[in-house]
């Protein structure tokens, strides 16, 4: 997610589907697409990408009707025209990914000490910042108000 958000080129997912009388259409898919392009419900205002990735699974459309746990991603989404979400019926624990070097020991961090150190500075800010994109609901990239 915080390579999305800093425009760092990112690895993604490219699906393929086809809408009938149609040509296939290829998208690329990740989860901060999911959760920057969230649909614009009151549900979805106040979410964190944690809280989204728990809570919520991406499910692709095979010309279902929209239902009550089903929610169409905005019209910015890559994906929108071929996937939405949907209510998971038992939340789930997310699985975070994060490069070796932006997730040390907390023993690194020296909690112990008041005062951070020169050396646990740096990975106290970092785990913040880790910390703080996926707990706190971020301000909506995708040019809506909600």
């Amino acid at each position: 997610m915080e390579a999305v958000l800093e425009g760092q080129t990112t690895m993604v997912r490219i699906r393929t589907s086809k809408v009938p009388g149609a040509n296939v259409n290829c998208w690329p898919d990740s989860f901060a697409d999911n959760y920057n392009h969230r649909p614009i419900k009151s549900e979805f205002k106040d979410i964190c990408f944690y809280q989204m990735t728990s809570q919520y699974k991406k499910e692709y459309k095979r010309h279902k009707t929209d239902s009550i746990d089903r929610y169409k991603f905005r019209d910015s989404h890559p994906g929108y025209a071929f996937s939405r979400l949907r209510k998971s019926k038992i939340p789930t624990i997310p699985k975070i990914s994060l490069p070796r070097h932006k997730l040390c020991p907390m023993e690194e961090l020296e909690l112990h000490n008041i005062e951070s150190t020169e050396q646990s500075h740096d990975k106290r800010e970092m785990y913040a910042n880790n910390f703080s994109l996926d707990v706190l609901p971020l301000l909506n990239t995708a040019g809506s108000t909600n």
